[in-house]
């Protein structure tokens, strides 16, 4: 990989003397005998240039030549040639490109699509298009069509939570209008209709939760006491059970240990003031924000 001074072929030179065999003979034979082969590369064709503004010359002597072992172990390397800059020769960048990888997600069915109101037509009309073949080939071609059919049915499920966000939104300010006109059938019907979808699109979530609910195992949970079991365990690892042995406190221990001086504990119990808030506050380094660090 370099600048080898020599052209490869009367193509690889314009402007100045007509290049002949005589100049890169000498390069091709020696490539021959040592089995070396040019790297193909991107951008411009020629990578050295004179210039000079009134005799410009173009050539390409700047290349990345190697062996068949070279290039089958890196075929996923490109050669791109980069602008000149103020130099007369272009850079050579040869890099490894990362290799596409192409995320197939497996399918799976959820059971939430067979609430849709057009799922059976959809499936019938798939599966009633005509096939002809062996039985056993009919049959896979038709699966693998409905396939296709469910994950179009299944996408409409996808950011079921932001549907719900906007149908409670809509269900509040329908609400809030009918509290302005008590009596108003429009706005009654209103409320009706979008309390229907905020149930609508609680159900469908909470299908969906139950399909992805497994335990600590991996087993899938159906059940309402396989879910009540398996929530209660989790808050009993959580937080413990009540115990009838406890150790009692032990004041020794206590005592040993740090414990708070008389105007500390006058601080815990002390009255809150805006002398003490403005102080707390002017007491914020610059690099911290006021406010509050966790999620309400």
């Amino acid at each position: 990989m370099g600048d080898f001074n020599n052209v490869l072929g009367a193509q690889d030179s314009i402007g100045g003397n007509v290049v002949n065999e005589n100049e890169y003979k000498d390069l091709k034979a020696m490539m021959k005998q040592v089995s070396l082969f040019k790297k193909d590369a991107m951008g411009d064709h020629f990578t050295w240039t004179n210039n000079q503004r009134n005799w410009m010359i173009f050539s390409r002597i700047d290349r990345v030549y190697s062996n068949i072992s070279w290039q089958q172990q890196n075929m996923d390397t490109t050669l791109s040639i980069l602008n000149h800059g103020v130099s007369d020769h272009a850079l050579l960048c040869l890099q490894e490109v990362a290799p596409i990888r192409i995320n197939r997600t497996p399918f799976k069915f959820q059971n939430i699509v067979v609430t849709k109101m057009d799922y059976n037509d959809k499936v019938l009309q798939r599966w009633n298009e005509s096939l002809v073949g062996r039985l056993m080939f009919v049959i896979w071609k038709k699966l693998q069509r409905l396939k296709l059919v469910i994950r179009g049915l299944c996408k409409t499920f996808n950011g079921i939570n932001k549907y719900q966000r906007n149908a409670r939104v809509d269900l509040a300010l329908a609400q809030f209008n009918l509290l302005k006109d008590k009596m108003n059938v429009q706005l009654i019907d209103k409320v009706k209709e979008c309390t229907k979808e905020v149930l609508r699109l609680s159900n469908t979530e909470e299908q969906g939760l139950k399909q992805k609910s497994k335990d600590e195992e991996g087993n899938t949970l159906y059940t309402q006491m396989e879910f009540e079991q398996e929530i209660t365990m989790y808050y009993k690892n959580l937080i413990g059970t009540s115990q009838s042995n406890l150790t009692g406190i032990d004041i020794v221990a206590l005592r040993n240990g740090s414990q708070l001086k008389d105007d500390q504990r006058e601080a815990l119990i002390s009255p809150i003031t805006e002398n003490g808030i403005l102080s707390s506050l002017k007491g914020i380094k610059d690099i911290s924000a006021p406010g509050i660090d966790v999620d309400v």
